[in-house]
């Protein structure tokens, strides 16, 4: 190996965060390094007992810049130079050396990957819900798409709010009280620092709270490099779940800002491979925020496809400019979609100085129906007694007051009926319900 590569190996392994590759390459003999520095500091990254004795170690190469690329190809190459050493030039030449009964830990992951179908798994927990729809299962992925300012930060807020208090309160349709206590962890890499502050604290307003919650873990990483905020991720995970005993839930809005490019597959698909290992290890939801392309209904770049491939839930929140009122729906889920006339709707309310939720699509086209309807049955009832008509005279006096066919004045007639316009009173007479 070259002194390149072995400076390399050895700062992407003590600024890994998780431990993972020092697991991986503690076995390596110290001949593999030829560079007098890096035989120094790998004689104590090998002997250590734990990932942060081993981080100590190597201090001096948190200082050389590693992006983890190159990361397998540098520990194979390792690898390879010790088998060299050994006398063996290819890794099937080292393996048939090894006795049959020996096993490896991959045929024993292997197995223990079998379904076993003679046994249901559990169902998953739910975390996290929306509209009355599970949104958010422990060890899956959640990601959230839209335009800029759809109000992607003020829904993120509501579901932080949620997981406060189990009070009947507006968290514009989110559920997921935090009742065991566990680490909520939230990651914003946008806001300044006073917006960051009001998102948290637009929360806890929300919950009816004086102050948040111990275990809600805020981080503002604006500003910070790509590389940092990817090595940050699981430090802090793994911080906050020793202080809670555990993650309830992970929040990232900005989940672009973890790579320099979203279109470089070399990076984002071990990215996102790692936010699903994360999300496994912790046993948590992670839901990830994230801009589409401008103009386009795709999200951005390769990041984008990846999540949305391995995430149970896609969000997405559409803003009409005409009304103020966002939606958010989905209907790319593993379970249950949560469809566009269904699903939750908020605009800013001046008053509350907060987003608030109002009617859902769906509602707000019945209720703007109704009102038609009411006027037409209105104009049909203007001469009848009591306000009481038989099911054929109401239809004649609605093909007179709509000037239209029998057939559609029977449907709307149906469709009063429906909408409780009318309503049906002894004798099988239809009432006027003004």
């Amino acid at each position: 190996m070259t002194t390149e590569r072995e400076t390399r190996l050895i700062a992407d392994i003590v600024k890994d965060g998780t431990g993972q590759r020092w697991e991986e390459c503690r076995v390596l003999p110290l001949e593999v390094f030829t560079d007098g520095a890096c035989r120094r500091v790998w004689r104590e990254i090998s002997r250590a007992k734990s990932y942060d004795q081993a981080a100590l170690a190597g201090r001096e190469f948190f200082g050389y810049e590693s992006t983890g690329i190159y990361y397998v190809n540098d520990r194979n190459e390792a690898f390879l130079e010790s088998l060299r050493l050994n006398g063996f030039e290819r890794l099937d030449e080292w393996i048939a050396t090894l006795p049959r009964a020996s096993g490896s830990k991959l045929v024993e992951r292997i197995n223990a990957a079998r379904l076993d179908l003679a046994a249901m798994p559990p169902e998953p927990r739910e975390v996290l819900i929306l509209g009355g729809v599970c949104i958010g299962t422990p060890g899956n992925l959640g990601v959230w798409c839209a335009a800029a300012k759809a109000g992607k930060t003020a829904a993120l807020g509501a579901a932080i709010g949620c997981t406060m208090t189990d009070a009947d309160r507006d968290f514009l349709g989110f559920t997921g009280y935090n009742s065991l206590g566990r680490g909520v962890v939230h990651f914003d890499t946008e806001q300044s620092p006073v917006d960051h502050w009001k998102v948290i604290d637009t929360a806890r307003r929300r919950a009816g709270l004086d102050r948040a919650p111990a275990w809600l873990h805020s981080y503002g990483l604006a500003g910070w490099s790509a590389a940092d905020r990817r090595r940050a991720l699981p430090l802090v995970l793994r911080l906050v779940s020793d202080a809670c005993g555990g993650i309830h839930s992970v929040f990232i809005d900005g989940v672009a800002d973890f790579v320099d490019d979203p279109n470089d597959g070399a990076v984002c698909f071990p990215f996102v491979d790692g936010l699903q290992r994360l999300a496994v290890e912790h046993d948590c939801p992670i839901t990830s925020i994230l801009h589409r392309n401008p103009g386009s209904e795709k999200s951005r770049g390769h990041l984008g496809s990846h999540l949305e491939r391995r995430a149970e839930t896609n969000l997405v929140l559409e803003k009409d400019p005409a009304t103020g009122r966002t939606v958010i729906y989905s209907t790319k889920q593993r379970r249950a979609p949560l469809l566009k006339a269904d699903a939750p709707c908020f605009r800013w309310d001046t008053d509350a100085g907060m987003h608030i939720s109002v009617v859902t699509v769906r509602a707000d086209r019945e209720r703007a129906e109704r009102d038609r309807l009411r006027e037409l049955a209105a104009d049909a009832y203007a001469e009848a007694p009591g306000k009481q008509l038989k099911y054929g005279q109401l239809v004649e006096a609605v093909t007179r007051a709509a000037r239209c066919s029998t057939r559609t004045a029977e449907a709307r007639v149906c469709r009063m009926k429906q909408l409780c316009v009318i309503r049906e009173v002894p004798l099988r007479y239809l009432e006027f319900v003004p």
